[in-house]
């Protein structure tokens, strides 16, 4: 994935594939860990009323980090700032809002929640495949340095907005992507709180377009904007492309 060695050096790190072998498995292991501690909470949840105000909670929570803390910690737009917030708020904040994503199949992983049937898993591949492939297309464009915040570090990161591939369509592929994915890896473990964790992850999606747009506008200002004026947060306005990266 493009951008990689960028990342690394900006976090002093060698730029070579130990490190980044390193760095991959330090995103997943954070995942697995939030993941895991998420899901330990249904222990304590008497009911699904529990389970539900629980995840609305978590949800919260990250909301709040990605409109207020985040967005305060990364005023100081400097290499160096971003290298002593990275490991304290970035890469927790990623990870966690992944593991919140995933929570309707780590919460099946950890309960007694049977399997789904043959054909209602081979169903859950459509929004699985639909999912992978919104993130691929994503991360194809963005590369490293923007799923990882870093271009918001650099001197004039108006010149790093990415408007061209499926960004020309819609301005947050990679949300939409994770969230239709856990849609589908949810599909497997069947239940009424399965259904109703995935419906809130669903009714997530406004609130974190609002939030994410309007730090977007704070960054790159007017050409942002423009963007939003010719582009949807995760409904495509029209077919034809709208624009190019700048």
């Amino acid at each position: 994935m493009k951008g990689f060695n960028e990342l690394l050096d900006a976090l002093g790190c060698k730029q070579n594939v130990l490190e980044k072998i390193k760095l991959v498995l330090l995103f997943w292991a954070a995942t697995a860990g939030f993941s895991i501690i998420l899901s330990l909470g249904h222990l304590f949840e008497i009911n699904e009323l529990s389970s539900i105000v629980f995840h609305i909670i978590t949800w919260s929570i990250w909301l709040i980090w990605q409109s207020l803390i985040f967005s305060h910690n990364s005023k100081e737009k400097t290499l160096q700032n971003y290298r002593k917030i990275f490991y304290t708020q970035i890469l927790p904040g990623i990870t966690f809002g992944v593991a919140l994503m995933m929570r309707p199949l780590s919460y099946g992983l950890f309960s007694n929640t049977e399997l789904a049937s043959w054909p209602i898993m081979i169903l859950a591949g459509i929004p699985m495949f639909i999912g992978i492939t919104l993130l691929f297309y994503g991360f194809r464009e963005i590369g490293v340095t923007g799923s990882s915040f870093l271009t918001e570090y650099y001197e004039k990161p108006e010149k790093y907005l990415i408007t061209s591939g499926i960004y020309a369509y819609i301005r947050h592929p990679i949300f939409l992507g994770g969230m239709i994915g856990a849609l589908g890896a949810g599909m497997i473990f069947p239940s009424l709180l399965t259904f109703l964790l995935i419906l809130i992850n669903i009714c997530i999606l406004p609130f974190y377009i609002k939030i994410e747009d309007s730090r977007m506008k704070r960054i790159f200002g007017d050409q942002f904007v423009k963007y939003c004026q010719k582009t949807r947060g995760i409904f495509p306005k029209r077919l034809k492309k709208n624009s190019d990266k700048r």
